[in-house]
C-alpha cells in the first residue's frame, strides 16, 4: 500500500516570506528569495512522516486556480508581513477560500517580520498564530512540532 504524504498549503501575498518559511522548515539557512513562480512543491521527512509543502502565491492568479491548488490539504499555513497591513487583511479571504475546499482543516497563521514591527494582530482564536522573524530565525521554535500535531489529527 502506497503511503500518502500530507499536503500542507502555504499561502500568502508576494514577498511575505512563504519561500523563506519553506527553507526554514526544510532546515536550509535564510536566503532572500525572489520568485515569480505561482507554486513550488517541496517534500521533507520529519518523524517518519513525509510532508509535502505547497508554496502558493496569493493574488489574482491564485483565485482563478484555487481548487486545483487547495483540494486535499491536511493543513493550511497562512503567511503575512506584519509591516504591510494589506497582507494581513488578505489572509481573511485566503482562509475562507481554503476552508471552502477543506472544511474543518486546521490553519496556522505566521505573522512574519516581527523584527521590523512589534505588534499583535487580533486574530481568530481557533487558529494557532506565530509571530516570527524568518530573517533573524526568531519565534520558530515550536512550529514544526505544531505542524506535525495538526497533520496527524
Amino acid at each position: 500500500m502506497k503511503k500518502i504524504s500530507p499536503k500542507i498549503c502555504i499561502i500568502g501575498d508576494k514577498s511575505v516570506g512563504k519561500s523563506s518559511l519553506v527553507r526554514n522548515l526544510l532546515g536550509l539557512p535564510f536566503q532572500p528569495v525572489k520568485s515569480d513562480v505561482d507554486i513550488q512543491i517541496y517534500q521533507k521527512i520529519e518523524n517518519n512522516l513525509s510532508l509535502t509543502f505547497w508554496d502558493i502565491h496569493g493574488g489574482e492568479k491564485f483565485l482563478s486556480l484555487e481548487k486545483n491548488y487547495l483540494s486535499g490539504s491536511k493543513l493550511c499555513i497562512l503567511v503575512a508581513d506584519l509591516s504591510v497591513r494589506e497582507t494581513i487583511l488578505n489572509l481573511i479571504q485566503y482562509k475562507e477560500i481554503f476552508l471552502k475546499y477543506n472544511p474543518n482543516t486546521p490553519v496556522i497563521i505566521i505573522f512574519n517580520k516581527k523584527d521590523l514591527v512589534d505588534t499583535v494582530v487580533n486574530w481568530d482564536e481557533e487558529d494557532t498564530c506565530f509571530y516570527v522573524s524568518l530573517k533573524k530565525n526568531l519565534g520558530l521554535e515550536n512550529l514544526m512540532k505544531t505542524i506535525l500535531q495538526k497533520v496527524k489529527k
